[in-house]
């Protein structure tokens, strides 16, 4: 082979190799799994009549989450905190600038999306590479908390959604639906459906033909 050709050879090897490989992790969200600091042992204190799902992506030292929700009111925090099912944690992954007080952006629809490159927004840990290891080997040991302007009184004390999260769901491998392309659907985790965007439509309780 030819210098100029094993040279040509070298390049797209490398090129093919700096295209950085995407994980995706699910995570299904529902108020039962919030827990505030209210009760001991941690109670449900999320919107109950919430739901919703997401999806994180990893690739390289960016983290991108796309969520959306039904039943809820205007969401206006969305983060990763550290912690296992049952237990709150610190936020890790911030995309919301909370540095001016109700200065969040206000999502008048039911989705969002958006990354975190290289460092994360205020009150996070920064989007380093150790954290994203972390995330990749552990991703049940790290949750998304969608949070809202609502308050919820349990047993005479005010828990606030906007403090605790309204919906949470702890991160799982990407598997499912969303690999085959369809759409969640369903009341709780338990009864998930797999609809077909193409001729079917999502409704409480499973999917309907279109």
């Amino acid at each position: 082979m030819a210098a100029s050709q094993c040279m040509i050879v070298i390049a797209a090897l490398l090129a093919v190799a700096s295209v950085a490989q995407a994980d995706r992790f699910d995570a299904y969200l529902y108020g039962s799994n919030v827990i505030s600091n209210i009760a001991t042992p941690p109670t449900a204190n999320g919107d109950l009549d919430g739901s919703g799902t997401s999806v994180v992506t990893v690739t390289g030292s960016q983290i991108c989450l796309t969520a959306t929700w039904t039943n809820l009111a205007t969401v206006t925090r969305y983060h990763i905190h550290k912690e296992a099912f049952g237990n709150r944690g610190p936020v890790v992954v911030n995309w919301v600038d909370e540095s001016t007080p109700n200065a969040f952006p206000m999502n008048t629809g039911n989705s969002v999306t958006t990354c975190a490159i290289n460092n994360a927004i205020n009150n996070s840990t920064a989007v380093t590479p150790a954290l994203i290891a972390d995330i990749l080997a552990n991703p049940a040991g790290y949750y998304v908390d969608l949070h809202t302007p609502e308050t919820r009184v349990i047993n005479g004390v005010t828990v606030s959604f906007q403090t605790f999260g309204a919906i949470r769901g702890q991160l799982e491998p990407q598997t499912g639906c969303r690999q085959a392309g369809l759409i969640e659907c369903g009341d709780s985790r338990a009864t998930l459906s797999c609809c077909n965007p193409a001729t079917q439509m999502c409704v409480s309780g499973g999917c309907v033909n279109k």
